[in-house]
């Protein structure tokens, strides 16, 4: 188990979901009905060790972004960093009709993912409210 604080962005409401205790799982819903919703996934794993991806090397890096990008058509892949230099995984899906992508990173064993869903195209303000949300967490176990 562990704990985690972050954030909710002006204009959305936190939704928890579900504490499997290893899989936490949330969604920020937006006030209006237009605007972008996101989901928080979160595990622990010993596998991840007290690692970042900012310690992995370029070939673990491609290997992470890969599995990311396992379910998606046309995966626009980038990287980016929270505001305190831990560094992400971007994706944006461009050949499906739905509009989606996704925020990765691992953190001191933790694996943190911001799904973004939308009707309308992932804009690279959607992303930055992701990264927001990432740059405000703090997690550590119980």
């Amino acid at each position: 188990y562990y704990n985690v604080e972050f954030e909710v962005p002006a204009g959305y409401t936190f939704e928890f979901d579900e504490d499997l205790g290893t899989v936490y799982v949330g969604k920020f819903i937006p006030d209006d009905e237009n605007a972008t919703s996101y989901m928080l996934i979160i595990s622990y794993s010993e596998e991840f060790g007290d690692y970042t991806l900012n310690d992995y090397t370029e070939e673990e890096f491609a290997v992470a972004a890969e599995a990311l990008t396992a379910d998606y058509e046309a995966p626009i892949v980038g990287t980016a960093e929270t505001g305190m230099g831990t560094k992400l995984i971007t994706v944006i899906e461009t050949g499906s009709e739905s509009f989606y992508g996704s925020i990765l990173t691992i953190y001191h064993g933790f694996f943190v993912q911001v799904h973004l869903f939308s009707d309308v195209e992932i804009t690279d303000a959607d992303m930055q409210v992701a990264i927001d949300i990432l740059t405000s967490m703090e997690l550590s176990k119980r």
